[in-house]
């Protein structure tokens, strides 16, 4: 599946605390958000500590969007590294259809990348109505 580019904008600007546990103790980490809705467009929204949000490109159908993060390995919290290198942690992300955001709008559940189960979380977004984005069962490795 090709990778749509991520650019991220700041929406709301404020001031960072730096975080240094954050930075002591942290592990890179990928979340994945896949566009499975044919014929649709999938907006996101980061929301940071301090009342910033921020938007990476819409994703269209068949495509998707892969943010790094840093999470710090004792707390399980999740941190997006700004450009001057100090983290804001990541409070939610939301998803939802393009055209109809505020009504389709999913709070994506992040619990697996912030409790350490991997360092990469696939979101998959779709839904015959509306949007649900979820992330498909973890593969149990004695099933054949």
């Amino acid at each position: 599946m090709p990778v749509a580019p991520v650019m991220v904008t700041v929406v709301a600007a404020a001031l960072a605390l730096p975080v240094p546990a954050a930075r002591a103790a942290s592990e890179p980490v990928r979340l994945e958000i896949a566009n499975a809705k044919p014929g649709s467009l999938v907006r996101c929204q980061l929301v940071l500590a301090h009342f910033v949000t921020l938007a990476p490109d819409i994703i269209g159908p068949d495509r998707h969007a892969s943010i790094a993060l840093q999470r710090d390995v004792q707390a399980g919290t999740l941190f997006y590294p700004r450009e001057d290198g100090r983290p804001m942690a990541l409070e939610n992300v939301f998803c939802g259809l393009d055209d109809d955001w505020a009504a389709t709008r999913n709070d994506l559940d992040l619990r697996r990348l912030r409790g350490g189960e991997g360092n990469r979380l696939l979101i998959v977004c779709d839904g015959e109505q509306g949007l649900a984005c979820v992330a498909p069962p973890l593969q149990d490795d004695h099933d054949d």
